[in-house]
């Protein structure tokens, strides 16, 4: 009688482990149905069918460059040689490490950032272009940054 007992226990919480797994499984399906009752639901804001325009992400701001510095430029003379107007420019020295550099432009070359826009051989001028800002140097003058130094004593 005591073996018929053991299988009726066994057999019992092999019931009972079945009736918990069932109903857990019918729970869990009812908890995922609820959330999704209806698979379509999520056509629209999936935007499948282009039906409205996307939604477009301002780009992000840029960052603020601030301006170089106009690095010492000297106009040391001008020409009119052939036909061929010419400035002749010393581009940095003592406010730039290294030694300057000395180059002969033409109306719309550019060295160093800095843009010869004319050459004006009769009145000794120079307008040069720089970030933008627009100066006019006459021979033996200096520009730094947002000034225009006076001639030197002694240079024509």
């Amino acid at each position: 009688m005591l073996a018929g007992a053991a299988e009726v226990t066994i057999f019992m919480c092999k019931t009972i482990y079945f009736v918990v797994s069932c109903a857990t499984a019918l729970l869990m399906g009812r908890v995922g149905l609820a959330a999704s009752s209806n698979p379509y639901l999520s056509i629209p804001t999936q935007n499948v069918f282009r039906l409205v325009p996307p939604v477009l992400q301002p780009p992000p701001p840029s960052p603020v460059v601030d301006p170089v510095p106009l690095p010492p430029v000297m106009v040391t003379g001008v020409t009119d040689v052939c036909g061929r107007r010419r400035v002749f420019l010393e581009v940095g020295g003592p406010g730039k490490p290294g030694k300057p550099i000395l180059e002969v432009l033409e109306e719309g070359a550019t060295l160093e950032g800095i843009r010869v826009v004319s050459i004006d051989v009769q009145a000794a001028c120079v307008k040069l272009t720089f970030n933008g800002i627009e100066k006019i140097l006459p021979v033996g003058s200096t520009s730094r940054g947002t000034e225009t130094l006076p001639k030197r004593v002694g240079v024509r």
